[in-house]
């Protein structure tokens, strides 16, 4: 690893998509696991190209902080159950991040069944909103990333922050 200094026991990988270069991970993954570092993929994984072989391979390493994996459009369903599933057999629920891309292809109900699916399985979910001029999507952001949820339902998030009004009629109390 020609960016590991050999002082540091942990390493931040930033690159945004290592499980797209399958020969860059397996190395990566070698290298990690030879000098027995702790790893942060500090971008999230691409849930869309795990599957079992890969998932054995990060359950085997050591982590400095969760495990990180991104879940950004609704259509990925299906891969999302899939990973999960897999997920659950060898980490424990609290060690996984699931970064939730919100308002990008979606609307706000589709968000929202998200971030219920992914507390399903009791990952820890961080919201990012596509348009930062969306107020709805900031304070669902701000509501979830800075723990609110634990003591307050997002409408009471919002009626003590007098913005019921942002919250669309048909979505039912969260």
């Amino acid at each position: 690893m020609d960016f590991w200094d050999r002082k540091s026991k942990s390493i931040s990988i930033l690159d945004n998509n290592i499980l797209a270069m399958p020969s860059q991970f397996e190395l990566a993954y070698s290298q990690l696991r030879q000098y027995k570092l702790k790893v942060d993929f500090n971008q999230g994984l691409d849930m869309r190209l795990m599957d079992n072989g890969i998932v054995k391979m990060l359950s085997q390493l050591k982590y400095s902080s969760v495990l990180r994996i991104a879940w950004d459009r609704i259509q990925d369903e299906q891969s999302f159950d899939y990973v999960s599933g897999l997920l659950l057999r060898v980490f424990n629920p609290r060690k996984i991040m699931v970064y939730i891309l919100v308002g990008y292809d979606t609307v706000f109900s589709q968000d929202v069944y998200r971030l219920k699916k992914i507390r399903s399985c009791g990952f820890d979910a961080f919201v990012m909103p596509y348009h930062k001029k969306s107020q709805l999507l900031n304070e669902f952001s701000r509501w979830n990333n800075r723990f609110y949820f634990r003591n307050l339902s997002f409408n009471n998030y919002l009626s003590s922050r007098k913005l019921l009004y942002l919250l669309p009629p048909y979505l039912d109390k969260l």
